[in-house]
């Protein structure tokens, strides 16, 4: 059973995997680094307008984000470019651990929402990364009281289909904590565009696969949100494990369709693509990604989806050094979805 379980997943990853009709394929994985991009601890992207998308890195020494020039393909959906705009901030020295990003628009503006875990705060920014003074209404449930130690708001999404923000905290809170060997039990919050809490939905996530082995560092649950053109969300499950040796370090990762209903408990999830990314003596590919948003749409009518990594600033030595990827996924819609 266990040897049939793995051949079907294999079988997922290399020819694309179906969730409800939802066909997701791999484009590409385009290496930032050697591109000339420096690394950094990139846990959050949106696409803004255009070619020009704001990204997140969670150890900068000030609030705010960067904005990136990425462009694709217009047929294939490949990254031909990527520049690095700058970094737009109020330049205080405040570093709010900035995990999630996302964007709207407002009577004719953009605005960039940014999650972060030290203040489990959602606060709302212009495009030249100066804050409003606006923030969603956060529960007190999700307070950093209440959290798990760096296990808060990691995630964060915006669906203009339903005109409402997703998002959750990456490992359960406190009072939901569970059996180390079990899915953890996750609350998904909405906000409606008034800022305002609406309903949450559970979510579980899969049993974690590396958690029992010896590590040096150690990450598991939901890394990223990301809303479809349609009701649905894309949830991506992260397990992270930095071996003792780092030699024997991967990163296990699956994209789930979700369509949130009161009428699920826990809601229904459907596999859409999963991959792994390892160290070894065979692969060098180790890649923690934490950032996930839409990218452009292609003749054919598929969506590219666009995933970047956190390298811990390119951490490593002369012989290896953790990268900064962007890896692009084309998704099919299902016929009646949109």
């Amino acid at each position: 059973m266990k040897r049939y379980a793995l051949l079907t997943l294999l079988l997922s990853i290399s020819l694309g995997a179906t969730a409800q009709n939802y066909q997701a394929d791999e484009i590409q994985t385009f290496n930032m680094t050697k591109a000339g991009i420096k690394p950094r601890n990139y846990s959050g992207i949106v696409r803004l307008a255009g070619s020009r998308y704001a990204l997140v890195s969670d150890k900068e020494d000030s609030d705010g984000f960067f904005v990136f020039s990425i462009e694709q393909d217009s047929i294939t959906g490949r990254i031909i470019n990527v520049k690095d705009e700058g970094f737009r901030s109020t330049n205080t020295g405040a570093q709010r651990d900035s995990e999630g990003i996302c964007a709207r628009i407002s009577n004719g503006d953009t605005l960039v929402y940014i999650s972060a875990e030290n203040d489990q705060q959602i606060q709302e920014y212009k495009t030249d990364g100066f804050p409003t003074g606006r923030s969603l209404k956060i529960p007190e449930e999700f307070s950093k009281n209440n959290i798990q130690g760096n296990y808060g708001f990691e995630s964060l999404a915006y669906s203009t289909a339903t005109h409402q923000f997703w998002t959750t905290t990456e490992n359960a809170l406190k009072k939901d904590i569970g059996k180390p060997d079990e899915g953890v039990r996750l609350r998904l919050q909405s906000f409606d565009d008034y800022l305002n809490p609406g309903n949450q939905y559970e979510y579980r996530t899969d049993a974690p696969i590396y958690g029992n082995k010896k590590k040096r560092n150690y990450a598991f649950g939901v890394a990223e949100i990301c809303a479809l053109t349609d009701s649905s969300l894309i949830v991506l499950e992260r397990e992270f494990i930095v071996a003792t040796n780092y030699v024997g370090s991967k990163s296990n990762h699956k994209l789930y369709i979700v369509k949130p209903t009161l009428n699920d408990a826990p809601l229904k999830k459907n596999l859409l693509y999963s991959f792994e990314t390892k160290f070894n003596l065979s692969h060098t590919n180790l890649a923690n990604y934490e950032g996930m948003c839409l990218g452009i749409r292609l003749p054919d009518g598929k969506q590219t989806l666009l995933l970047v990594n956190d390298s811990q600033a390119g951490a490593g030595n002369k012989f290896f050094a953790l990268q900064d990827y962007i890896k692009v996924i084309s998704i099919s819609y299902p016929r009646e979805a949109e």
